[in-house]
């Protein structure tokens, strides 16, 4: 017999019972700080550099805790002992963590009575797409022009860049759950290869349409979106469905059970992706090559396998050849991502770098967007908060221009300074002549 438990009554928040209200709210006040943040007298510091650390910060936070508990239930499903047909249990699995040990039990229904309070997992999933968005508005929308617009690639105004990103986004989930009414469904193998042809699809057509930090993003953001909203319209609504069987004394219908379980597991196949594409934006490499398209789609294949890997793993299937699969995606996109010949070698000037030179090049290529009060792209604070509109800043960042605009030449943005290959020349050899100086123990540069 099982032990009897008093559990008190918990009652349900307005946001519990309309989380749509909930992410309105939450949605509104990220307007209304962004609306403050804008104004005049505040100043731009909260804007350019609080606001977006702060918004990042949450978004890592409970990107991670919803990531992690569809890790930890994945693995709780996988790793149940499973009871026999007819038992009101279906399987149970002991656990140790943090100095205690744990007993979790999957009942087949529901027990009755039901308990109150139960824990949902949700607003972990909300909250990330919320300031996952915010951050999309922030850092992308408020100035296309060097987060987005590449002219190499497409030529777009900043409105039509913003109004293709939303599109992408409503798009994206829009073409995910129709093609989770069809029959693919209930067929994993075929409904990932449907699913990745249409990956490989947006791969292309994002990287050909924005640059490639912004391609990057987007098809993370709207993996993310097909993430959330299969929270928010499939798999919590079908979880009040069975709280509401259960306490009619109904069993919830067997394909709803299947079809919410089979959501859950899409979530958790897609968060590996998902987390490639937020760090990838620090890592140029990855999206200058001219075949970035399937650099990114290798990188996805990639990440999913691998969580396929772990998942038979611990369900104690074989897994090996998954991981191996995973790491030749992974070798294909480290191979592709290698640049032409590498990197075309710049032709050194036939005569010293003068600073005044150098210091003309920076005002006219860099000073723009990195400069105290920039002038281009609606920056109110310099990225990153380096300053490029003098020799001593240049000084300070020797090494971060010459990794983004030497060598990975990620800088200027989609170049549309128009920094050229002879100008790039004259910023290395000035470069290489400061390091030379500094191991000899010569002052700068005059």
């Amino acid at each position: 017999m099982e032990p009897q438990t008093t559990l008190r009554t918990g009652r349900r928040s307005p946001l519990g019972k309309h989380p749509l209200l909930g992410i309105g709210i939450g949605g509104g006040l990220l307007l209304a700080l962004f609306a403050f943040a804008s104004r005049p007298g505040v100043g731009s510091s909260l804007l350019s550099l609080w606001l977006p650390l702060l918004l990042r910060w949450a978004h890592l936070i409970y990107g991670f805790a919803w990531i992690g508990a569809s890790f930890y239930f994945i693995f709780v499903e996988n790793r149940l002992d499973r009871f026999p047909t007819g038992s009101k249990l279906a399987g149970r699995l002991w656990t140790v963590h943090g100095g205690g040990v744990y007993r979790l039990e999957k009942y087949r229904t529901a027990p009755d009575p039901l308990p109150t309070p139960l824990h949902w997992f949700r607003w972990d999933a909300y909250l990330t797409w919320l300031t996952g968005f915010a951050l999309l508005v922030s850092v992308f929308y408020s100035h296309p022009e060097a987060t987005l617009i590449d002219p190499q690639v497409a030529r777009l105004s900043p409105g039509s860049a913003i109004l293709w990103s939303l599109a992408i986004l409503a798009g994206g989930w829009l073409i995910y759950s129709g093609l989770c009414t069809t029959p693919l469904l209930h067929h994993p193998p075929l409904f990932a290869l449907f699913s990745c042809l249409l990956l490989a699809a947006l791969s292309f057509g994002l990287t050909h349409l924005y640059s490639g930090r912004g391609a990057f993003l987007h098809l993370g953001a709207v993996l993310g979106t097909i993430m959330a909203g299969n929270v928010l319209f499939v798999i919590i609504p079908s979880q009040r469905r069975f709280l509401q069987a259960a306490r009619r004394g109904e069993n919830l219908d067997p394909a709803q059970v299947e079809r919410t379980h089979l959501r859950s597991l899409h979530n958790n196949y897609l968060a590996f992706p998902v987390l490639f594409t937020m760090m990838s934006g620090h890592f140029p490499f990855a999206f200058l090559g001219k075949a970035n398209w399937l650099v990114l789609f290798f990188l996805l294949l990639a990440g999913g396998t691998v969580r396929h890997g772990v998942n038979l793993r611990q369900r104690r299937k074989p897994w090996l050849p998954w991981m191996a699969g995973g790491a030749a995606f992974l070798f294909g996109a480290i191979a592709l991502a290698q640049p032409e010949s590498p990197v075309a070698p710049l032709r050194p000037t036939p005569r010293e770098a003068s600073g005044a030179e150098v210091e003309a090049i920076l005002l006219r290529r860099c000073a723009g967007c990195h400069a105290e009060k920039p002038t281009l792209a609606h920056l109110q604070s310099p990225p990153a908060r380096v300053i490029l509109d003098s020799l001593a800043g240049l000084e300070r960042a020797l090494l971060a221009v010459r990794e983004q605009a030497i060598h990975a030449r990620a800088m200027p943005p989609g170049n549309y300074t128009g920094m050229t290959e002879e100008e790039r020349s004259i910023l290395e050899q000035w470069i290489q002549m400061q390091e030379v100086r500094t191991r000899a123990g010569v002052g700068s540069h005059p």
